[in-house]
């Protein structure tokens, strides 16, 4: 596939300014009270209520989360957005869906058309905003490298999806590519078994331990071993792969092989049961 890069490349020349407030910072005393002794006690506390409710400017124009919520209706929670911060910690969870919204909002600002800002807003989570501390901040940033990373995101070509299942599949993005000739592929197989090889190391860092499959060295202190882990979930997700489905779905159009991956992974989630 050919992708002209210069137009697109000569507006991310110069850095993008982020700014990031969270507004709930404060300080107080805490009053404690002896009952006993019939005293109180103060004590100087900072409270940081720093997972939601921030607010992001971009290149001094502050963003808005409402059409990223219309994009992605799933992702919406009754949390305040915008939040930041969850990678780059040694115990962290998966993202919220927050999070998720606060990318694409950003991606949505950043790139003017939509289509490119959904295929952009996961990866931007991941390779740019892991390095957002919980805090108030302002950064400068020369995007041409993450775009020139993506390259295939950058067109209409490439179409996302997320989904979400059980455990111990957990969530994760199944990409879809419009070829010539009108046909959708998705490596359904591949994908699913990179999310994961991702979901063992996470729990890999948070407990030395493999906890999906108990592939990693479990008690061990030694590094995680990539390749014979992703040898071994290769191996587990090839024993149970649905067999009517190929490790690649293929379809006529986008909704159909939306479909297909849908019920090959509702067939597939079903696995978990030989895990436990």
């Amino acid at each position: 596939m050919h992708i002209n890069f210069v137009a697109p490349l000569l507006q991310y020349m110069t850095k993008t300014v982020f700014q990031a407030e969270f507004p709930k910072e404060y300080d107080t005393d805490v009053i404690a009270l002896d009952l006993d002794a019939g005293q109180a006690s103060f004590h100087p506390e900072h409270y940081d209520e720093l997972k939601y409710g921030g607010r992001i400017w971009v290149d001094g124009t502050e963003i808005s989360e409402k059409r990223a919520a219309q994009l992605r209706r799933g992702f919406v929670t009754k949390k305040h957005y915008f939040t930041w911060g969850y990678f780059g910690q040694e115990n962290r969870q998966d993202p919220a869906h927050p999070n998720r919204i606060t990318a694409l909002a950003i991606c949505l600002h950043i790139f003017p058309d939509e289509h490119i800002a959904l295929n952009m807003h996961l990866p931007f989570m991941v390779h740019v905003m892991s390095g957002w501390e919980p805090k108030s901040f302002e950064q400068k940033i020369v995007l041409t490298d993450f775009i020139i990373d993506h390259p295939v995101r950058m067109t209409h070509q490439f179409i996302t999806r997320y989904f979400r299942l059980g455990y111990p599949f957990g969530g994760f993005e199944v990409p879809f590519l419009a070829e010539p000739g009108g046909k959708v592929t998705s490596p359904l197989f591949e994908t699913v078994c990179e999310g994961l090889l991702h979901q063992e190391y996470h729990w890999y860092r948070i407990n030395n331990t493999g906890d999906v499959f108990d592939f990693a060295q479990q008690g061990s202190q030694r590094a995680f071993d990539w390749e014979a882990t992703k040898k071994l979930v290769e191996k587990r997700i090839a024993a149970g792969w649905p067999p009517q489905f190929g490790p690649v779905i293929s379809s006529g159009s986008l909704s159909s092989a939306i479909a297909k991956a849908q019920k090959c992974l509702r067939e597939l989630a079903h696995l978990y049961q030989q895990f436990n």
